[in-house]
């Protein structure tokens, strides 16, 4: 699996276009956003629990899903046939959101990544809204774990990262990121708590303590947009 991290951000790297400066010219955010990603073919796109949740006014957000006794076996993933729609991933570990559809408003098959300890109950809630899931053990590994289920299930091709901050981060960490495309629009945010590209979960954490980038290519797009597409050197991997 090739894993592209795509983000739009503004120039000091903040993701909230709603909080960023006015434009010098027309620049329309979500068009280039789309078009640029369309440029890599891929089979489908990740986020974490918290943009999936803000995504769509269909999928809503609970407390943790209920967890199976320490004596039941794990749970099981249950693949889906998405009819040649691009795949809609939520990293949601604890069994936190409800769909309630099977596809998006935009169009891709939904999967949920969830842990294996979540109860029978909210896997058969997934199941009935037509929801993909993909179900892994919860032990420091489980973004590859889940890499290694979605290429088995649904294609080992070009899969973009698209955020929010800490999912990013943590595929960083994990060493799972091998191209980085960020657009970078021509405003300033410059607000403390805005959110950035890659944040970690903790202070202590360095998630790309270990990776290098090297420019493939940049481009200048419509109104004054730069696109900045970088190879990612796992040196944690490097033989």
């Amino acid at each position: 699996m090739h894993v592209v991290c795509h983000m739009a951000a503004s120039v000091d790297g903040r993701l909230l276009p709603g909080r960023w400066s006015a434009f010098a010219e027309p620049c329309p955010v979500g068009e280039i956003y789309e078009e640029t990603a369309a440029r890599f073919d891929y089979l489908g796109w990740m986020i974490g629990r918290v943009t999936m949740a803000e995504y769509s006014d269909a999928i809503t957000e609970s407390a943790p899903a209920p967890l199976r006794g320490a004596d039941e076996p794990p749970a099981q993933s249950a693949p889906v046939d998405p009819r040649g729609r691009r795949i809609s991933v939520a990293f949601d570990f604890k069994g936190k959101l409800h769909y309630g559809r099977s596809v998006q408003e935009s169009g891709e098959q939904i999967v949920a990544v969830v842990s294996n300890r979540v109860s029978d109950d909210y896997i058969d809630e997934l199941r009935r809204s037509g929801v993909g899931v993909v179900a892994v053990p919860v032990d420091g590994h489980e973004l590859e774990h889940a890499l290694k289920r979605l290429a088995a299930d649904y294609g080992d091709g070009v899969w973009m990262l698209e955020g929010g901050a800490i999912i990013n981060a943590a595929f960083f960490e994990a060493g799972l990121v091998n191209e980085v495309s960020t657009i970078v629009y021509p405003a300033i945010d410059g607000g403390k708590s805005s959110p950035a590209i890659y944040q970690a979960a903790s202070e202590q954490s360095r998630p790309a303590g270990k990776v290098s980038l090297k420019l493939k290519k940049s481009e200048v797009l419509a109104g004054g947009a730069v696109w900045l597409d970088y190879d990612v050197i796992n040196r944690q991997h490097a033989r």
